[in-house]
């Protein structure tokens, strides 16, 4: 009880001062995200949502994050995969709310804090409203880890005080094929309503973080009751970098970085699945624990930001296979840039 008071003290303080937040001049770094507010609109009491600020350093110089900070402990906030940004470079503030500990209106913010190449701050607004009418337990579907090739299931509570003949109607759950879900009543009395969610998680030989939906439609118009599902699929290879900016090139121009792969046992890269692009990865053929890949990009004539997505498929001596996906960036800049 402590800290839901302290909860709701901290985010009614935040609604105070937002007037005063609206009209405060943006400095510099108000202009490299892809938008300050988001509005979650009326959501289940319980339902831990999620919303993602891009970041772009549209400068001529690189500029560095030096704290995110949220206003509410209702608020939490995932550090930047990256803090140095060259330019062209992107990374994102991933800002999630508890909705668990308060009913009605809500509105928080979370202060980005740059200082290089100047000191600059930005904030983001986050709001809801938390119906006290619905509740989901828990909030977020969480699977943790798992192997390639596994059955998991997870079991999720919904009630609802209201109308008798309230009831779910369709249940969703994406990706398809790596998540199912299925819904049964449990009780229908004294104008309330309760549900047991049921939601599998089938890992197939992709590795990497789960991140998925269950919708759910019920008999009041309007959105559905969206709820987070999160996991990570464990292979016996880790790449040690998901994502790799190579940096800044002339048109015709070639760079090349390295990212290390490293396994249990000894795999060796049989298939590296992409589409057309300016990048290439090479490396892997000869079985190892420790892999050196090899990414290559031979700058077009097109300036801006170019990513190309790779799916590299291992095999193990045993014949287990398994599929890591990466990203390469780099970007192209002319002779006036």
């Amino acid at each position: 009880m402590p800290c839901v008071r302290i909860a709701a003290v901290c985010c009614g303080l935040a609604l105070l001062v937002w007037p005063t937040l609206a009209v405060e001049a943006a400095g510099w770094s108000a202009g490299l995200f892809d938008h300050l507010t988001h509005d979650f609109g009326r959501v289940p009491r319980g339902v831990r949502i999620k919303h993602t600020f891009r970041i772009v350093n549209k400068l001529k110089q690189r500029v560095h994050i030096a704290s995110v900070r949220p206003s509410c402990p209702i608020c939490t906030v995932a550090a930047p995969e990256k803090r140095w940004l060259e330019p062209g470079e992107s990374t994102e503030i991933v800002a999630s709310l508890d909705t668990g500990s308060f009913t009605g209106p809500r509105s928080v913010s979370v202060t980005v804090t740059f200082d290089y190449p100047s000191f600059d701050q930005t904030r983001l607004i986050l709001r809801c409203y938390s119906r006290p009418d619905l509740v989901v337990t828990p909030g977020i579907v969480q699977f943790g880890t798992v192997r390639p090739g596994t059955r998991v299931q997870r079991t999720v509570r919904i009630e609802y005080a209201g109308n008798e003949t309230w009831q779910i109607s369709q249940l969703t759950a994406t990706p398809q094929g790596l998540l199912s879900a299925a819904a049964r009543e449990l009780y229908r009395s004294s104008g309330r309503v309760g549900y047991e969610l049921t939601v599998v998680l089938r890992a197939g030989i992709v590795v990497g973080p789960v991140q998925g939906l269950v919708s759910v439609r019920t008999s009041e118009p309007g959105r559905a009751i969206d709820i987070p599902v999160e996991g990570q699929v464990v292979g016996t290879a880790v790449l040690a970098r998901h994502r790799l900016y190579l940096g800044l090139a002339r048109p015709g121009q070639e760079l090349r970085k390295s990212v290390l792969l490293r396994a249990e046992q000894p795999v060796r890269l049989t298939q590296v699945e992409t589409g057309p692009g300016p990048f290439r990865l090479s490396g892997g053929a000869q079985a190892s624990r420790l892999q050196r890949l090899t990414v290559s990009f031979l700058a077009p004539d097109k300036p801006g930001i170019h990513t190309q997505l790779f799916l590299i498929h291992l095999e193990t001596a045993a014949g287990r296979r398994e599929v890591h996906r990466f990203e390469a960036t780099a970007t192209v800049v002319t002779e006036g840039q």
